[in-house]
């Protein structure tokens, strides 16, 4: 009381600084990330992000002691792309020593992660993709030019530079970890009634460098590899909300867990699971001798595994939204493909092939639906066991008779089932099929597609009505689009079906089979069936399948079999006897049918 007597004068002063001490706090607590966040995205957008690039931050933090920056509500535009970020933190520690192995100075963590590609990835003509990747492929980006000796020389020095810094930087940072809480990344636009939408919970991945392990340092530059283990992994084909054209067709009514989930149509599950992403960094072309062996190809790879719980559903509706995609994203180019020259030396080595492959370390699922009369039909398989995988190879180049795509599939144990009255269909020890698939440069001359299917201790249940069922199937993935001789493509299946020690059972019941469809297993529902057993050491199976002319009225077929060691049987499990037909066969068979109808054997 004494201080404000003699002060008096001084309280209005006092006053002022104790709201201002208050109105300051406020605005570092509240305001002043926000301001960070303005100042920040309107820097960026003038001095580094131009043309069509809009970024934007509602609120940046830094803190130099924690060695860390916080932001919030990041939206980052292209023209073909969207990201946003709810919540990021970047963690910098910058107090951490170099040690043997890759050490994480840098960690990243984002909540709610969004990014959306809109925009085509490549143009419907030769002319406009040459122009954006000759610079990428000739090598021009990493300073190789051919205009002059002057030019290369200062195109060299800044090379050099350029991957100075590069080193120092993987010195810097020799591994980051990224962890996502909750992201997706969608793909698809407002002129298409389904897009592309893959989510999962929680990422936790790591990105380092390392130098090139299969081939020679001084060739290439580095080996970047991306490692991830992920969590409730799906992916979907979604209806987008923009779309305002007229709804042809809509996904077949599968049963789905989530409320949320309906009206969408889910490809892909997996409730765990790891990544692996690995590219090469192609350094310049080096002179060989001749006697030296050529340099290996450039690295690219994707490696998923599934570790639990992998589902995987298909069909002919999905695949006609597959095609819709494509054609949107990478639209059929209606010229002739140039051929890829090879990198001469001194330029950059280009990208040959991407190998994707994925391991089913789990017990997996595969579901096929088809509509048939306004009624879902479903062709089920169990892989009950593990080590099966999908393997496939994409080409990069085109070479003077056209490019190349291969894809093998090892699946071990497989049990085949359809939704009818009588469930079991096929099951086998093992099945392998390769796929070779031969692209001209002509974009309508004739395609081959080699299909080679390999199976063991195959077990076949015929029905009937197997036959209405696959028809069905084949009427509902015939049915995608009129018959339209500007995009027709003549093209050949070339199918080579053959197994060892084959057996195909017929239910020869009165009335086909009994329904025993209260059984745990398919062993108990068809426990009492009596069948009639063919069986043959070696079966072979050609089927050429030409479709050369639009709109034919008949194709022609040329059908080859041949079995070895057939063996006929009548098996009846009320009795347990056996009653031998035929025994000790060898066949071959050839169907031939100009006309698609009458045939001679």
């Amino acid at each position: 009381i004494d201080y404000f007597e003699t002060h008096r004068e001084q309280i209005p002063l006092l006053v002022i600084v104790y709201l201002l001490t208050i109105i300051w706090i406020l605005y570092l607590i509240l305001y002043h990330s926000r301001v960070q966040g303005i100042i920040l995205s309107y820097i960026l957008r003038r001095f580094y992000f131009k043309d069509a690039t809009q970024i934007k931050f509602d609120s940046v933090s830094i803190s130099f002691i924690s060695g860390s920056i916080m932001f919030r509500n990041l939206h980052y535009t292209t023209g073909s792309y969207f990201v946003f970020v709810k919540d990021g933190c970047l963690v910098f520690r910058y107090w951490s020593k170099t040690k043997n192995k890759p050490l994480i100075r840098l960690k990243i963590k984002l909540y709610y992660l969004d990014i959306l590609f809109f925009s085509p990835i490549r143009s419907n003509t030769v002319s406009d993709i040459i122009n954006s990747t000759d610079d990428l492929q000739r090598g021009s980006i990493n300073g190789i030019s051919s205009k002059g000796d002057d030019t290369q020389s200062v195109n060299t020095l800044k090379n050099s530079e350029d991957g100075l810094f590069v080193k120092r930087l993987r010195s810097l940072f020799p591994a980051i970890e990224i962890k996502i809480e909750h992201g997706k990344i969608s793909a698809g636009h407002d002129s298409l009634p389904y897009g592309l939408l893959i989510r999962f919970s929680t990422m936790t991945s790591t990105f380092t460098s390392m130098s090139p392990s299969r081939n020679l340092s001084e060739v290439d530059i580095m080996t970047l590899l991306y490692t991830l283990k992920y969590r409730n992994l799906r992916v979907y084909l979604h209806p987008i909300k923009g779309y305002k054209g007229e709804l042809h067709e809509v996904p077949p009514p599968i049963p789905t867990s989530k409320a949320a989930e309906s009206g969408k149509f889910q490809v892909f599950e997996c409730l765990d699971g790891e990544l692996e992403y690995e590219q090469d960094v192609p350094g310049k072309m080096i002179e060989q001798t001749e006697n030296s062996e050529p340099l290996p190809d450039l690295i690219w790879e994707f490696r998923i595994k599934c570790l639990k719980e992998a589902k995987v559903a298909y069909g002919p509706w999905a695949d006609r939204q597959r095609e819709a995609l494509w054609q949107y994203f990478l639209p059929t180019l209606f010229e002739e493909s140039p051929v890829t020259p090879d990198a001469l030396i001194g330029q950059t080595r280009i990208f040959k092939t991407v190998r994707f492959k994925l391991w089913l370390a789990c017990q997996t699922t595969l579901d096929l639906y088809f509509m048939n009369k306004m009624k879902l039909h479903q062709l089920h398989a169990e892989i009950p066991a593990q080590n099966s995988y999908l393997d496939a190879s994409f080409p990069w180049i085109t070479s003077p008779d056209g490019f190349d795509t291969y894809l093998s599939m090892y699946v071990i144990n497989p049990i085949v089932r359809t939704n009818l009255s009588f469930t079991p269909l096929f099951q086998a020890d093992r099945v392998d099929m390769n796929l070779h698939i031969h692209y001209p440069r002509i974009w309508n001359s004739i395609q081959i597609w080699s299909i080679e299917i390999t199976t063991s201790k195959a077990q076949v249940y015929f029905v009937f009505e197997h036959k209405n069922f696959l028809q069905a199937l084949i009427n509902d993935w015939a049915s995608s689009v009129p018959p339209d001789i500007y995009s027709f493509v003549p093209y050949i299946y070339d199918m080579i079906l053959q197994g060892d020690y084959v057996e195909i059972l017929i239910p020869c019941n009165q009335g086909n089979w009994i329904d025993c469809a209260n059984g745990n297993h398919a062993q108990q529902r068809t426990a009492e069936n009596n069948y009639i057993s063919i069986c043959a050491k070696s079966f072979s199976l050609t089927y050429p399948l030409p479709f050369l002319e639009f709109c034919p009225k008949a194709t022609p077929m040329d059908i080859t079999i041949e079995v070895h060691d057939v063996l006929a049987r009548l098996i009846i499990p009320e009795s347990n006897r056996l009653y031998y037909i035929l025994e000790g066969i060898d066949a071959h068979k050839r169907y031939y049918s100009p006309t698609g109808v009458k045939s001679q054997l």
